[in-house]
């Protein structure tokens, strides 16, 4: 179904592989405080995992992978289906106990009870079998441990600063991500208990004009579908606020934490 407002020619899917060069400069939080939050919401889940496996479920160009084995000196499988996009994090985040491999959330290259945690950021929307992902976790995370999702849920999207501004990349995620409510049928039916679900607050970008600039890179997934005008306006304004007394204040969203065991 395509989302209202978008021309048919251009509904398309973000290619990672065509991005991964850019895609820090669009998506990666401010080293210091846009990962403060995460890392203490993060603290009751891996902090007692120090020397064991955690799989990094669509680790992208290995940002978390590498936050999370310094915080909680463990080792990180980081699973990716973008080539590329590997390749950017074995270039860039390359650290010892860290490994990049290629492979889906509906298959999983790792044996059974491999892994004593698994994380997933900005995941769920990309699944094509959100079930068959929920039982693949099932199977190589061992069992009680826990499995922690960051992700934008539907019915949640109100604290995303980024759809203020471009209302058709909200439509995007509302009408093509799992809601909650699929998520929990889906891990329930694989073997998994809802531990907790919170809100967590990030800072995105330290002020406005840097929110901008990554902004144009347009490397999220929920603006890939949109049309050029629609994008040309969000940015219009976008650019009027930069300008604006208030583009000097920190960008914060608020993200959706899911955690089952």
């Amino acid at each position: 179904m395509l989302h209202k407002g978008c021309k048919t020619s251009r509904v398309k899917k973000l290619d990672f592989n065509d991005v991964a060069e850019v895609y820090d400069l669009g998506r990666a939080l401010p080293q210091v405080d846009g990962f403060s939050e995460w890392r203490l919401r993060l603290v009751e889940h891996f902090g007692g995992l120090s020397g064991q496996c955690l799989l990094d479920l669509g680790s992208g160009t290995g940002l978390f992978s590498a936050a999370i084995a310094e915080w909680f000196e463990t080792r990180v499988v980081g699973v990716e289906p973008s080539s590329k996009m590997r390749e950017v994090a074995a270039k860039t985040r390359k650290r010892g106990g860290i490994v990049y491999v290629g492979g889906r959330g509906e298959q999983i290259p790792l044996e059974d009870a491999s892994c004593a945690a698994a994380w997933l950021s900005h995941v769920l929307h990309h699944l094509t079998d959100l079930a068959r992902c929920a039982m693949e976790l099932r199977r190589v995370v061992r069992e009680g441990q826990p499995v922690v999702i960051r992700n934008i849920l539907p019915g949640r999207t109100g604290g995303i600063t980024l759809f203020h501004y471009f209302p058709g990349a909200r439509q995007v995620v509302e009408s093509s991500s799992p809601s909650l409510e699929a998520a929990c049928s889906a891990f329930t039916k694989a073997g998994f208990e809802l531990h907790s679900l919170q809100s967590v607050r990030q800072i995105t970008a330290p002020d406005m004009r840097v929110f901008l600039k990554r902004v144009r890179v347009r490397a999220d997934s929920s603006l890939a579908p949109l049309d050029d005008d629609q994008f040309a306006k969000g940015l219009r304004a976008l650019i009027h606020d930069a300008k604006s007394d208030a583009g000097t204040a920190p960008i914060v969203d608020s993200m959706d934490m899911l955690v089952f065991h």
